[in-house]
This record gives C-alpha cells, sequence and structure tokens, in this order.
C-alpha cells in the first residue's frame, strides 16, 4: 500500500533529524521544504517508481546536492555574483549554440539569436526551482533547450519577427532594474543617486544603461554606436543592470 504524504513527511523528517550536529536548523528547514515541494510536484513518485525503500537514498541524495551546490545556487539567484554569472554566461552560449545550430546552420544572424537565447535562459535560471536532486549542468541543460525552443517558436511567429528578448522584460518579472525602477529614481530627491550610481559603471556600461533606459534605443542601435556587436550589448546589459542593481540596493531594497 503506498503511504501517504503525510507518512512520507513524517519519514523524511525523521531522517533528516539523524543529520549531524554540524548542520545547523536553517539547513534541515530548507531541505525538509524542498523534499516537499519535490513530493507534490512528484519528483519523488519517479525516482522510487513504486519501491518506497528508496526513499531514504532520495533523501540522501537531496542532502549531499544541497551540502555541494547551494552555495552556488545562491551566487546564481540571490547574489547574481557577477564574476559566477560570467563564466555561466559563456556556457550557457555554448550550450545554445549547440541547439540553435542544428536548424540555423549558415544564418548570419545566428550570432545574436545565440546571445538573445542565452539571455532568455539566464533569466529562467534566476528564477527556475532547483530540485537538488540532480546535478547542475544536467538541469541547466534542460533549461536550455526548452528555453531555445520557445525562443525558436516566437521567432517563427510572422506577428513577432524581431521581439527582442531583454534581462529586464517587465513581462517575465524578473527583478533586475527596469524603467519602473528607474522610475524611482528620477525624480528631484532621488536622481542624484541614480547619476551617481551610473557614473560608477565603466563607460560601456554607462552608454548600455543610458542608450536602453533613457532613450529607449533598441540592441541593434547601441550596438552601431559602440562599434560592437549585438551579442556584446546584451552582455554589457546584463553585466551593468546587475551591478546598478547591487550600487541602488544601498539605498533601499529596490526589488520590492
Amino acid at each position: 500500500m503506498e503511504p501517504t504524504k503525510q507518512e512520507i513527511m513524517e519519514t523524511i523528517r525523521s531522517i533528516l533529524g539523524n543529520l549531524p550536529v554540524s548542520e545547523n536548523d536553517h539547513q534541515i528547514g530548507k531541505i525538509e521544504s524542498i523534499l516537499e515541494t519535490n513530493l507534490e510536484r512528484k519528483r519523488i513518485l519517479g525516482f522510487i517508481s513504486g519501491d518506497w525503500k528508496r526513499l531514504e537514498e532520495y533523501i540522501w541524495l537531496v542532502v549531499e546536492n544541497y551540502r555541494r551546490l547551494s552555495g552556488y545556487l545562491h551566487k546564481i539567484q540571490v547574489e547574481r555574483d557577477n564574476e559566477t554569472w560570467t563564466e555561466l554566461l559563456l556556457e550557457l552560449k555554448k550550450w545554445a549554440k549547440g541547439y540553435l545550430m542544428k536548424k540555423n546552420t549558415g544564418n548570419p544572424q545566428l550570432e545574436d539569436m545565440i546571445a538573445e537565447c542565452a539571455n532568455e535562459v539566464s533569466i529562467k535560471l534566476m528564477q527556475a526551482y532547483f530540485p537538488y536532486d540532480t546535478d547542475f549542468d544536467p538541469w541547466a541543460h534542460r533549461v536550455t533547450y526548452h528555453a531555445c525552443l520557445h525562443y525558436l517558436r516566437r521567432a517563427a511567429k510572422p506577428s513577432n519577427p524581431a521581439n527582442h528578448l531583454s534581462l529586464d522584460d517587465e513581462n517575465l518579472s524578473i527583478p533586475l532594474i527596469d524603467q519602473t525602477k528607474i522610475n524611482q529614481y528620477l525624480n528631484a530627491e532621488n536622481r542624484m543617486i541614480l547619476l551617481d550610481a551610473i557614473e560608477q559603471l565603466s563607460p560601456a556600461r554607462q552608454e548600455v544603461i543610458l542608450m536602453t533606459y533613457f532613450q529607449g534605443a533598441p540592441p541593434e542601435e547601441i550596438a552601431k554606436k559602440l562599434n560592437r556587436s549585438v551579442s556584446a550589448v546584451y552582455q554589457l546589459k546584463f553585466q551593468a543592470t546587475n551591478e546598478l542593481r547591487k550600487i541602488l540596493s544601498r539605498f533601499g531594497n529596490i526589488n520590492e
């Protein structure tokens, strides 16, 4: 007879109670929350395939992966660490290139397509729920694959021929810097805070921010002015908005 959800959670809590005393209450509580979510999403059912003796194996898999990967996920999704994201974006572009080249070999806009798709993947990774019952790369590969499929379907629609995706697209509800947040700093009291923050960016990043948010310029126009590729503009935009978010956060939580 298949155990109830309550019985499964009682088993989970019992096993987590045997974690080494070095584990703090926050970690145990977080792991329990992950396991409960995985139970709701039927990931546990998929792993054990009806053999409930494997439940303990699954729990320890999540525990070990949490110990190993939680710091990295925190840098990606919470800290948005610039160095970590710079390295990850390079990998995302390689993966996106592998998928997009299958149907777009010889396309002169392939490099820009790769950059846009990689940016879309990065947006999803910032928000996506990581179940800790798998390694990061296979999970991120899957996210990349589905994001590229979605990108290709969207690009193929004649009613949406040039929908360039940016990391601050309000429709995606990503807590970076969007136009609404910028507007909060355009009143007389806060304008100097915003301008001072922008001045702390590199010249290229300053130009991307000013042309994007204050002039409403598209990536192609910015690329032409900076004498760079559109893909380079997308990367500069990501780096600039991430850095600006951190600078402005010193003056209050801009993500609320």
